[in-house]
Parts: structure tokens; C-alpha cells; sequence
């Protein structure tokens, strides 16, 4: 069987815009709701310093009446919030102001940019800027001035936290609270061009004295801020325009290295190499609502280095992206499972060990027509090290469809040329999806898909559904997936093929009154994978009871009964060595238990244990992580983990065993909300191996920055601690608005 059409590249732009022929509606959807805000235009904006006592601000009404979501659901907020917004030709402007009245007062650590503010005083704000009731934006920011953004898909089922849009905040603590001035550009945004628009707007305030979270528009408990279907209006913005929207970027980086991590001799054969380089961003406003990136050369050597991991699973391990370039819409491209992608950007620009493929050229066009939620990219990799040159061809549509659905398409080329050691065929692979939403409680989700090369069988296909039912009280999840034996997506990820998926999970959440215990989250999961070729090939039944404290800390034991059916040998042991365990063919059921505790996050101190001990196939397995934090409020943070695994089994040849320990320890400073100075150093006992990374980061500008960086990687096998690869970086990227 093969894909039942061929997705030539040369006939992208005329095979796309037909579809946007058929699909596009120039007309997007808006639904009125009871609560609006009337959109108050002004000449002059207010003064951006914290302080709304710029006289501007009295010509917008003031919007309070603050409903709890936690704890006590419907309930006014027991604390004052008054929010307020302007708007002018070029930007949108939102004043806050929380009056707090616990002993402990307003509670905020954090400093820098993109921080985890879940456990810290903030002040939210939820932008619908197309009126889908689907989609928007999320500006967070908390009473030190540390900003959050994220970009929002189907009502929060797909968040991208990486984004990083154009918007400037500030803010001022005092003995009744504190207050935020923030001001977001428009042309940071994407919404239809019209004389007249209505938004969707909502807004969080969370009190972490108190542990509140309350909105403007009340929420269920079982949703949060992104459910766009229950935000409020902002209604009658005019004249707003984007302006010229055009940013280059260009960059200049020196690096100097020695050595290679995969090789412990390579680092006295070496000298130091030292080069630089330059490249070039550019992002084009087409339109307010589209949206052309452009990128030559670029370089991700800012980029944090991924986690040491140690698989003790037989499937292959997900890394998650960290480069900008991709991190941006990175959701629209979204398609399939966790375990089952169709695109999965890692394999751009990446070999399977991680090593860096440099990247010639990219291009992305992003945007909303109308309905339909476009995005074209188009990549051409380096060849190196025995790999061809590559060029990636992805097309992604997803139109709206009634209230709160939407039905996908995507398509995916690889090409190769001909100058590697392998003459690799043309990848190509289409795949539908669709959300509906038949109630506010019902989530139903599916999607099919076909892979197709040269060599590959008919049983190529990959399809699966997701039934979600959200009640205050309980969630309840089934999921089918299948996948075929010949299903190989070359540009996406999958744990494993030739499978036949059924899962059933549920939540339990009562929240009693009691004195020592907030609510509970009782959780467990069913999974039941057959092999399409025989019986079936594993079963695992979890069971986890958690209690949550007043202040967010968790106590949870945990169970599971696991069956896997082993249809070759089971190994675990270092890379590039001897497997220390090898479990062998055959049928195994095994049982063991777990525990959680996490203290209160939100405390100067933290500490977090998890870990599992019993059964392992045919022997046995404990591990466990510790975790210990210090936040030394606004500047400094401290984070050690200390990872532990002991596999054991009785062999004909006698006991084998495999033996992990990884450490972990990020020390952070922050100066400011512009610059900041982070190490992350790993030990990984099993590889006898050090990686650290030490980044410093300022941003100046609205998107310039300058990054130094040097990475070192060193070889514990004869305890001396010898160098295996250093490298030393400098770039400056400088953003210049044309």
C-alpha cells in the first residue's frame, strides 16, 4: 500500500493554495458572551514604571469581581483585584492592581525570563485575538517583574511555553500588595485585518499566601485560564495596526574546541580550533494575521544541553526541543501521540546521538486565514559524517469547524541527495486529525496517517482516537491507537510498531475540608498493547493515590502490574560496552510499588523523593530520585538531583547486575530581568562521564541578546578526571526593526 497521493515539492505552492481555495473562509468566527469589556482607545499611552498613577488610566472602567476556582470554587476571591485596559493605534495596555492582606504578604522569587511562576504570586492575561473560542495568547508576569508567555492550541490540549513575544511589564510591591503596568505591542500578536474587532480576553490572579487562583470569568475547576470558550469580550477595538512588521536579526559567533565527547584520546591528539560565523533571521508581517520566517546558517550553540538519561525501558528515549526556530508554533505542527509523532523537528538538524547537523537554510510561513490555521516550513541540511544532504518539506492546515473544533491535515517530505555513503530513498507522509468538542465536558480526538519509501511493506498506516470526559470530580480517558508494521515515520518519532493500543485512564479530585489535606488526586491507568502478529505483547495497571497538602504538598504510594512479552533479548548495560543484564526471550509478570513526597514548592526550600522498588521481568529493580532546592529570593537558585537505579537478576553464568547513578546540579543567578548567569553540571556514573555547561545570558533591546557559553566534557574512567571535549562561545544576536 502506498500513500494515495504523491506530495511532489515543486507543486507545493500550487497544491496549497488550491487547498486554501477549498478551505479558507476570509470570515472568522466570533461569539458573543455576557461579560464584555469595552475597549477604551487614548492618544497618549500610559508611562510604563509600575505605578498606575499616570491619569490616563481613570478614562477605562475598572474590571473587578474576581470569582475563586480554588479552593472554594464559585466563591468570590477574598482579596481585592482591579484590572484595567487602554489601547492605542500601535498597542494594548492592561493595568493590575492585587491588594493583599495575609501576614505572609505578596510571595515571588523569581527574576528571569520564562521562569516557572506555578508556585509565586502572579497576574495572568488570556488573549482569543481571532475570536475562535480555540486559540490564543498567555502574558504572565509576577510581583518582581518576571514575564511568562505561551502560545495556546485547542483550548490548552497543546501549550508551547517557549515562545518568546515582544512585550515589556513592570511592576511595584507596596504594604497593601502590589501592581503591574504591561504593555503588549499589537504587532507582537495575530488577528484579522477589520476596521472593528472583538478579542476573547480573561484574566488569573493566583495568591500563593493563601494558595487562591481566581479569574474575571469564572472557570470550573477542571479547566483553567485556556479554556477559551469561557473567556469574556473585549469589544470594539479600532484602527489597531501591526505597523511594518519586519525584523532581521543577524548574528555573529566565535567558538573555539578541542576534543570529542565520543572519543577520550581525541582531546590530547587536538589542538584548539577556533572559527567564527554569521546568520541571519528575518521575520516578515505578510499580513497581521500571517506571518514568513526566514533563517540562513543558524546556530543553536546558546541552546541548554539535554539531560543525562538512562533507559531502563526497551524503547527509544524522547528528548524534548530546545531551539528556537522550532520551538515557535511548535504545536501547529503537532500531529499523532506522544509515543506516535508524525513530526518531530529533533530529527532536523540532529543526528540520533545529538550531535549537531548544521542547517544551510530554513523558511516558515505561519498564520490564520480566515478559519484555517496554515504552516509551511521548508529546511535543507548539511551533509556530514556519511549523511546526505537533506531537505525537509512539511505542510500543516487545521480549520475550524463549528464551536471549539477543528479538522487537520498534514504532509511531509525528506529528500536526499546523492553525496552521503547511503543512497537513501523520498520519504514522504500524509496524515488527517480532527478535535471535536460535541459538550464542554467531551473531548473527542483522532487522526490517521501513511508513511511511504522505497522498501517499505503495505502495512505502512497509523491511526488512533482519544474520548476525554472532564467533570469537576472525575476525568476519564480512553485511548485506541494502532500502528503498522511498516510504519516508519523518518521525520517524527514512534516507541514501537506493529501494535494494537487500548488504554483506559481516570482521575478522581475531591477536595474535602480538612485541616491537613486539600484534595486528592487519584489517578490510574489500563494499557494493553497487542501484536498484530501474535499474542499479545504487554499489559500494565497502575494505581496512584495522591494527597495534596494546604500549601501543594504531595504524598502519594503508588502500584503496578506490568506484563511484557519478550520477542528478543532485554539488555541493559553502557553504551559501547558488554550489556551488564540481558533478560531473555519469553513471557514475564512482575509487580512493584513506588512512593512520592514533595514538600511545599513554594517555600525557600524544597525537597522531592520518588522511587519504586519490586519486581523487574525475571529479577529485580529499585530506583529512586532526590531532589533537593534553595531559592535564595529574587537572585539566587539551587537545584540538586540525585537519580539511582539497581537492576539484579540470577543467570546460568551467575548474578548479573546493572548499576546507574546520575547527579544533576544547577546552580542560577539573576541580576535582573535582563540578565542572568546559569551552570548545569551532570555526572553520569554508568557512562564515567561529566558534562557541565556554564551560559551567561543578557538581553537588551526588545529581541537582542548576547549569550557566552562553554561546555566541558570530562572522562572519570581512570578517576582523573581527564578532558574529553571544551568548548568556548560568544554570540550576539542584534534585532533591528525595519
Amino acid at each position: 500500500m502506498s500513500i494515495p497521493f504523491v506530495f511532489p515539492v515543486r507543486r507545493i505552492g500550487s497544491w496549497a493554495a488550491f487547498t486554501l481555495a477549498l478551505l479558507v473562509n476570509p470570515t472568522p468566527s466570533s461569539a458573543a458572551t455576557a461579560a464584555e469589556i469595552q475597549a477604551v482607545a487614548v492618544v497618549t499611552p500610559p508611562r510604563i514604571d509600575g505605578r498606575l498613577d499616570d491619569p490616563v488610566w481613570r478614562q477605562a472602567a475598572v474590571i473587578e469581581g474576581f470569582v475563586q476556582q480554588r479552593p472554594q470554587t464559585g466563591e468570590p476571591s477574598t482579596a481585592r483585584t482591579e484590572v484595567r485596559v487602554l489601547y492605542t493605534r500601535s498597542a494594548l495596555y492592561i493595568g493590575f492592581r492585587g491588594e493583599e492582606w495575609h501576614p505572609l504578604g505578596v510571595l515571588a522569587r523569581s527574576l528571569g525570563r520564562d521562569p516557572d511562576l506555578g508556585d509565586e504570586d502572579s497576574f495572568a492575561i488570556f488573549l482569543d485575538t481571532f475570536g475562535d473560542r480555540q486559540n490564543g495568547f498567555e502574558f504572565r508576569v509576577n510581583p518582581r517583574g518576571a514575564r511568562f508567555d505561551q502560545l495556546v492550541r485547542g483550548e490548552g490540549e497543546f501549550l508551547n511555553p517557549d515562545w518568546d513575544g515582544v512585550w515589556s511589564a513592570r511592576t511595584r510591591i507596596d504594604d497593601r500588595g502590589w501592581e503591574a503596568e504591561i504593555e503588549i505591542p499589537w504587532r507582537t500578536l495575530r488577528f484579522p485585518r477589520a476596521p472593528r474587532l472583538d478579542m476573547g480576553i480573561n484574566f488569573e490572579r493566583q495568591r500563593r499566601a493563601v494558595n487562591e487562583q481566581s479569574h474575571w470569568r469564572a472557570i470550573p475547576r477542571q479547566f483553567d485560564l485556556h479554556r477559551a470558550s469561557l473567556a469574556g469580550t473585549l469589544r470594539g477595538l479600532e484602527g489597531i495596526d501591526p505597523g511594518r512588521n519586519v525584523v532581521a536579526r543577524p548574528y555573529v559567533l566565535a567558538r573555539t574546541v578541542r576534543g570529542e565527547v565520543d572519543d577520550a584520546a581525541a582531546y590530547d591528539a587536538d589542538d584548539w580550533d577556533g572559527e567564527a560565523d554569521v546568520g541571519l533571521d528575518v521575520k516578515v508581517g505578510i499580513r497581521s494575521s500571517l506571518t514568513l520566517d526566514l533563517t540562513l546558517n543558524p546556530d543553536f550553540a546558546q541552546v541548554e544541553a539535554d539531560d543525562q538519561l538512562v533507559n531502563l525501558t526497551r524503547f527509544p528515549l524522547f528528548f524534548p526541543e530546545k531551539r528556537e526556530f522550532f520551538l515557535e508554533k511548535a504545536n501547529l505542527f503537532r500531529f499523532g501521540s506522544p509515543s506516535n509523532l508524525l513530526f518531530y523537528s529533533r530529527g532536523i538538524g540532529l543526528d540520533e546521538r545529538g550531535r549537531t547537523i548544521p542547517i544551510q537554510y530554513g523558511t516558515r510561513l505561519t498564520g490564520k486565514l480566515g478559519r484555517t490555521e496554515l504552516g509551511l516550513m521548508d529546511i535543507e541540511q548539511e551533509g556530514v559524517r556519511g549523511l546526505p544532504t537533506r531537505r525537509f518539506d512539511v505542510l500543516r492546515m487545521r480549520r475550524d469547524v463549528g464551536t471549539r473544533s477543528s479538522l487537520g491535515i498534514m504532509a511531509l517530505q525528506r529528500r536526499s541527495d546523492d553525496d552521503g555513503d547511503v543512497d537513501e530513498p523520498t520519504h514522504r507522509a500524509l496524515g488527517f486529525d480532527g478535535d471535536l468538542n460535541p459538550t464542554d465536558e467531551l473531548l473527542v480526538s483522532g487522526y490517521v496517517a501513511w508513511t511511504d519509501e522505497d522498501g517499505l511493506g503495505d502495512d505502512n498506516r497509523t491511526w488512533g482516537t482519544r474520548w476525554r470526559y472532564s467533570h469537576p470530580l472525575w476525568v476519564l480517558t480512553y485511548i485506541h491507537e494502532s500502528i503498522g508494521r511498516d510504519y516508519a515515520p523518518r521525520v517524527g518519532f514512534v516507541e514501537r510498531t506493529g501494535i494494537e493500543v487500548n488504554a483506559l485512564g481516570w482521575e478522581y479530585t475531591p477536595e474535602p475540608d480538612w485541616k491537613w489535606i486539600r484534595r486528592f488526586e487519584n489517578q490510574g491507568f489500563f494499557y494493553w498493547f497487542d501484536n498484530r502478529e501474535g499474542p499479545f505483547e504487554s499489559r500494565y495497571i497502575h494505581i496512584n493515590p495522591v494527597a495534596v497538602g494546604p500549601s501543594e504538598q504531595r504524598v502519594s504510594v503508588f502500584f503496578e502490574r506490568d506484563f511484557d512479552r519478550l520477542l528478543e533479548p532485554f539488555e541493559l548495560g553502557s553504551k559501547g560496552k558488554d550489556p551488564d543484564v540481558v533478560v531473555p526471550i519469553g513471557a514475564y509478570t512482575y509487580d512493584y510499588w513506588g512512593a512520592l513526597l514533595e514538600t511545599d514548592p513554594s517555600h525557600w526550600w524544597t525537597m522531592s523523593f520518588e522511587g519504586r522498588w519490586g519486581e523487574f521481568f525475571d529479577g529485580t529493580l529499585s530506583e529512586g530520585t532526590l531532589s533537593l532546592g534553595i531559592e535564595r529570593a529574587p537572585h539566587w537558585k539551587l537545584r540538586l538531583e540525585f537519580e539511582r537505579a539497581r537492576a539484579r537478576r540470577e543467570a546460568v553464568g551467575g548474578k548479573q547486575a546493572f548499576d546507574s547513578d546520575l547527579v544533576r546540579l544547577r546552580v542560577g543567578y539573576d541580576a535582573s530581568n535582563q540578565f542572568g548567569i546559569d551552570l548545569f553540571a551532570q555526572y553520569n556514573a554508568a557512562e564515567d562521564l561529566m558534562l557541565s555547561q556554564l551560559r551567561a545570558h543578557w538581553i537588551f533591546g526588545d529581541e537582542s541578546d548576547l549569550y557566552l557559553v562553554f561546555t566541558d566534557a570530562r572522562d572519570d574512567g581512570s578517576r582523573d578526571w581527564k578532558p574529553r571535549r571544551q568548548e568556548g562561545t560568544v554570540k550576539l544576536s542584534y534585532a533591528r526593526r525595519l
